[in-house]
């Protein structure tokens, strides 16, 4: 059966304006939908983003707090570390104990300090000499040597050590290091 267009028209006066306004009313209620789901989605987006900008906020402000806890726990213990720490005049003792330490050992040993001693640590107030060692021996003397400086009453760190070993363990080995040493 064909519709002819005269009766098409004939159908559309039938449905009255009432069926145009639903229509119409339908067609923009699914653009809105299509619309707001475009923005629906945006806004989960940043919803998720801000979610996981909170729990890293968190768990920031958890680490903050730890690490005020522990400083409250140690601060009282730098003023007894303090008393362990040489003061600067200790400089000469410091090269006389490593002299000691080298012939205990039977190596040979020489240290340089650096030009200048600098602020380690605003909260201790403790300052930081350059220290330049070279020390030339066997291979198992030297880790008596080692074993000894770690027993020394200072506070050392070793940044760089160089290891010339072409000897072996029993032949001559020269290490040179550098590194810090704490003061008061």
């Amino acid at each position: 059966m064909k519709i002819t267009p005269q009766a098409f028209i004939a159908i559309l006066r039938h449905l009255g304006l009432l069926f145009f306004v639903r229509v119409g009313v339908l067609l923009l209620l699914i653009l809105m939908v299509v619309v707001l789901r475009g923005q629906i989605e945006d806004i989960a987006q940043k919803t998720k983003q801000n979610r996981a900008a909170i729990f890293l906020q968190t768990d920031q402000l958890a680490r903050q707090a730890q690490l005020r806890q522990q400083r409250e726990m140690l601060y009282p213990l730098v003023a007894r570390m303090k008393n362990f720490l040489p003061s600067q005049l200790d400089l000469a003792r410091f090269r006389e104990d490593i002299s000691v330490i080298a012939e205990k050992n039977t190596v040979q040993a020489s240290l340089r300090f650096g030009i200048e001693s600098v602020p380690s640590s605003a909260i201790a107030n403790l300052k930081e000499i350059t220290i330049f060692l070279t020390v030339s021996g066997s291979g198992t003397a030297y880790t008596g040597f080692l074993r000894d400086l770690s027993a020394m009453p200072y506070f050392i760190r070793l940044d760089s050590l160089v290891f010339d070993a072409q000897g072996g363990l029993e032949g001559t080995t020269t290490v040179q290091a550098s590194g810090i040493l704490f003061l008061k």
